[in-house]
């Protein structure tokens, strides 16, 4: 495709979830009219991006439009990738006539060279899949998934196109599943557990065997967690350690007071797993309850994310005293494991025994708590426009809530928002981006504050530097658009959230570069 900036700014924006103003864009740029094979390629994503936002009728028509846009780039010479776009958008449209004539054009096509060999082999596996020759497709996918096989992210898109052509064919999509990623995993358990315990380890490998676990995500408290963390290593595992702190202040006060045997494992560990270190409460210092579960939620989210990416499965492992979810003793660990549940998620869990306290519990400052925070951006023209009668629209689009932990704050065109929980923040995230269109930019986070009586009205303050790290994010949201933190949208994931996320990049701090997501609401 062409380096044009219009053409990367309009791709940018479908990625960021703006397919409406993207759309625009792409028409106010006059590139609708355009007969170039890339622009008309993009075209033809456009629309099906809309397509996968519709229903019924509307859904064909839109596929209907982005087949034919397709059609007219391959036609242009855009070679195989538009031919084979063309052949699926006009299957999913209802017209299997016209996609059997371009996905055997696909495999008429000649090899393109800027191509991989993997998407080159996909593309007849594809072709011969919209043919209906569903044995010699699945000959073709084997092919092309030995050329690549780690190329998870690739494999995926595979294996979702896969499934939609299948389930318009009416075909079973069992066989899929022999191609699918490895599972992603969720790992948590008790602290203090012995360092000597064969048995637990034997038995936590059995696990990460049986389920064929490729990435894991979790902290490395002395116990549980650092035995699930070597398993994982072990087996060639990709390993992301999500912790809620400093490396230096999570080993002082979670793993080196259950002795030196502990410490030495957590080191190797933190060798091997490199820059994949997340460290969601840098500036909180010492560990609270507040900063473990924002911890826990993140990875529980990052796993799941990770999964949704590759069209895998999530799982959890824990391991509890008793190995009853239902009957172990409250704790951290069991409170992920019933958020987990509570999601339909699938989870194993292991029995053990805690041998030390040394550690001794963490304790939260008297007002220190969790906050999901917003920060809305309005496109007006405030000396177009009557004030009062905006404000009074703007506050319309707010559901009355109790879990607002401060009153809203209005600063120019940006409105500030603080919520006790995530499902408050996601009502106002709908409510906002459904009523506020491409006039709106909304950003959002999650992160540790600390709440005090407010000396200059109502209602109370919200202090530290989470606080303000919404507002940072604002830049980089399109029109019509939502970015979250990494920690806002793993969170929402591991809530169960009904949200679609994708990485756009990071946002650099004083604390170190943090993940940016655009966030979509279904």
């Amino acid at each position: 495709m062409s380096k044009s900036p219009v053409l990367l700014h309009i791709a940018a924006l479908a990625r960021a979830g703006a397919a409406d103003h993207a759309w625009e864009v792409f028409q106010a740029s006059g590139l609708a009219a355009s007969a170039a094979p890339a622009d008309l390629s993009l075209k033809g994503r456009l629309l099906k991006e809309l397509g996968r936002r519709a229903e019924g009728d509307e859904r064909r028509n839109f596929y209907h439009r982005s087949a034919e846009a397709y059609r007219l780039a391959a036609q242009r010479g855009g070679g195989a990738y538009p031919l084979i776009n063309a052949a699926t958008l006009s299957l999913l449209a209802g017209d299997e006539t016209s996609a059997r004539l371009h996905a055997l054009a696909a495999l008429a096509a000649p090899e393109e060279q800027h191509e991989t060999p993997y998407y080159q082999v996909a593309t007849r596996a594809e072709a011969l899949l919209v043919l209906r020759r569903s044995p010699e497709a699945r000959d073709a996918l084997a092919q092309a998934v030995s050329l690549a096989p780690e190329a998870w992210e690739d494999h995926a898109i595979t294996l979702r196109q896969f499934a939609l052509v299948l389930e318009t064919l009416g075909e079973d999509a069992e066989w899929l599943n022999v191609f699918r990623p490895p599972r992603t995993l969720h790992f948590a358990g008790l602290i203090g557990l012995s360092p000597h315990d064969e048995a637990l380890v034997q038995a936590v490998a059995r696990v990460v065997a049986e389920e064929k676990v490729g990435f894991g995500y979790g902290a490395l408290a002395a116990g549980a967690d650092i035995v699930i963390a070597e398993a994982l290593a072990a087996a060639g595992a990709e390993l992301h350690v999500v912790l809620p702190v400093d490396p230096v202040a999570f080993r002082a006060r979670s793993v080196q007071p259950y002795g030196e045997a502990w410490a030495s494992r957590f080191d190797a560990l933190m060798k091997t797993v490199g820059d994949r270190v997340s460290v969601v409460a840098p500036g909180c210092g010492p560990a609270d309850p507040a900063a473990l579960r924002l911890a826990a939620e993140t990875a529980m989210g990052l796993a799941v994310m990770k999964a949704a990416a590759l069209a895998t499965e999530p799982l959890q492992l824990l391991i509890l005293e008793g190995g009853d979810l239902a009957t172990a003793p409250p704790g951290l660990s069991v409170q992920a494991g019933k958020l987990w549940a509570a999601c339909h998620r699938r989870q194993r869990s292991l029995s053990a025994s805690r041998v030390s306290t040394v550690g001794g519990r963490m304790h939260a400052g008297a007002t220190t708590r969790l906050a999901a925070f917003l920060c809305v951006e309005f496109e007006i023209d405030i000396g177009a426009s009557d004030p009062d009668g905006l404000l009074r629209h703007v506050a319309g689009l707010l559901p009355e809530d109790a879990a607002r932990l401060a009153p809203p704050v209005w600063l120019g065109r940006t409105l500030w928002l603080a919520y006790g929980d995530l499902e408050a923040a996601s009502r106002a995230s709908r409510a906002i981006l459904s009523a506020g269109g491409d006039g709106v930019r909304l950003a959002g986070h999650y992160g540790l504050a600390v709440a005090t009586r407010n000396p200059f009205g109502p209602g109370a303050i919200l202090l530290g530097p989470e606080v303000e790290r919404a507002r940072s994010i604002l830049p980089s949201v399109p029109p019509g658009a939502m970015h979250g933190s990494l920690c806002f949208a793993a969170a929402l994931v591991a809530s169960g959230a009904a949200v679609s996320t994708e990485r756009v990049g990071d946002l650099t701090s004083a604390d170190g570069a943090m993940g940016l997501y655009a966030l979509g609401f279904s």
